[in-house]
């Protein structure tokens, strides 16, 4: 749990009460011994437990005059003006390792594009996309917390010192996702469930369509099962009248010449009945679909006629016939729920900001009771967040119109994505910031302060 820092002297150090030389990080805050990093118990990730009775210890906070001029106002119970200002400009007091961090979040966002390609690309995508949300998940924690205990440093991730890969990126990564999770996963559930609904309708045209196409000639779905079973009947007809004709040349052997041959060919071509012809005229089409087109018979041509080309499914004007035949109540309950996880989710942010444990953050009575304690300052984190996202979406949408000729089929607008990327990047740093400002003033509040 995050607790307000306890304030110590530059010249007053405190030290372990274990390892009398090393300098203590934590105090009891109930037993008041000090320990250094390696001794309190560690729970969650930032949670510290005394080695001695069990109660939480808080972190020794080591202010000196460079840290005190970065603190914007002491604890007052509200977020004001300066503090949106601080904010703001808070990126910016750490310049090279913003740039840094940012361009390295934007290329993995555009790099996570390929996985529309499928194969090795599609894992390496979702690669691309975990690491991106660890940055970022990794960089909100960070900042939130440090700024809920009073220390605005200008650091955007742990010291080397206190970096680890669990407690600096996984851990900050399924914390966030919980709060993302016990959100929107109404959402999530109301969109699935209409996928469903439309993949059926759209399942269920096709094969209408399909059935259509059955009977009209030339396509590839004609009668392909029944021209099938007649080009076997054909065949066989063939065989016998080839066996006739066989025998028939036998019988005439002695009386054979060119013109008697000739003639024979034409008799036999002759009785051919007029249903057999219209079978071998069939069957020459279902062949010819299929790029087969066998010897040709007199009077009988094989045909190529080509396919007809399936009607889309999925361009503008289906997608709207099929959201059109969604029930009513289920769209409104689809906009019900966004607006819930968007008034919902900076409440989830708070408690995983100040408590760092997975099983606090999906628990909706803790956040209730943030909203409930916060009140009028949790308005305006909604509104904040709000604002934020409509900022981001009206810059992806600008740059996607300055950038639109160099779209490309699958990939889409990587200069867009990649820019707007980086506004996105920004904008999680400047709401984290006012998450942990807004922990640090209502710290009495929430009862995570001394």
């Amino acid at each position: 749990m995050i607790a307000g820092g306890i304030a110590e002297d530059n010249f007053q150090k405190a030290f372990c009460f274990f390892h009398k030389l090393i300098e203590a990080n934590y105090r009891c805050s109930k037993c008041n011994r000090n320990y250094c990093r390696n001794c309190p118990k560690s729970f969650g990730g930032s949670v510290k437990l005394c080695p001695q009775c069990d109660a939480f210890c808080n972190e020794i906070t080591k202010r000196n005059a460079e840290q005190d001029e970065s603190l914007p106002t002491s604890r007052k119970g509200y977020l004001d003006f300066r503090d949106f200002i601080y904010a703001i400009r808070f990126p910016f007091k750490t310049k090279s390792t913003f740039v840094v961090y940012a361009l390295i979040f934007a290329l993995l966002i555009t790099a996570s594009k390929v996985v529309i390609f499928g194969g090795i690309l599609f894992f390496c995508g979702i690669v691309c996309l975990i690491a991106a949300n660890t940055l970022a998940f990794g960089i909100l924690a960070n900042v939130s917390e440090s700024f809920a205990a009073g220390r605005l440093r200008l650091n955007l991730i742990p010291d080397f010192d206190d970096f680890s890969i669990w407690d600096s990126a996984v851990h900050p990564l399924l914390v966030n996702l919980s709060a993302l999770i016990i959100s929107f996963a109404p959402f999530l559930v109301i969109v699935g469930l209409i996928s469903h609904i439309v993949s059926a309708e759209i399942i269920a045209e096709r094969e209408n369509i399909k059935k259509e196409l059955q009977k009209i000639p030339g396509t590839q779905h004609y009668a392909g099962r029944e021209l099938n079973e007649q080009s076997l009947d054909v065949k066989k007809v063939l065989n016998q009248i080839a066996a006739n004709k066989n025998l028939e040349i036998e019988e005439n052997l002695d009386q054979s010449s060119a013109s008697n041959s000739s003639k024979s060919n034409s008799s036999v071509n002759a009785n051919l009945s007029d249903g057999i012809r219209s079978q071998i005229q069939s069957g020459h089409l279902a062949e010819s679909e299929t790029g087969n087109c066998p010897a040709t018979i007199e009077g009988i041509n094989c045909t190529n006629l080509g396919h007809t080309k399936e009607l889309s499914l999925f361009d503008s004007e289906h997608l709207a016939i099929w959201l059109n035949k969604v029930p009513g109540p289920l769209i409104l309950l689809l906009f019900a729920v966004l607006i819930w996880g968007i008034i919902y989710y900076p409440a989830a942010l708070c408690v995983a900001g100040y408590t760092r444990l997975i099983v606090t953050t999906l628990n909706p009575l803790v956040a209730f009771d943030v909203v409930r304690s916060l009140k009028g300052e949790y308005i305006k984190l909604v509104v904040v967040f709000i604002l934020a996202v409509a900022a981001w979406l009206v810059t992806y949408l600008m740059l996607n119109f300055i950038f639109l000729p160099l779209e490309l089929p699958l990939l889409g607008n990587l200069p867009a994505t990649f820019l707007s990327s980086i506004m996105f990047f920004y904008l999680i740093i400047v709401y984290s910031g006012l998450i942990g400002l807004n922990l640090y003033h209502s710290a009495d509040k929430l009862g995570i302060g001394n």
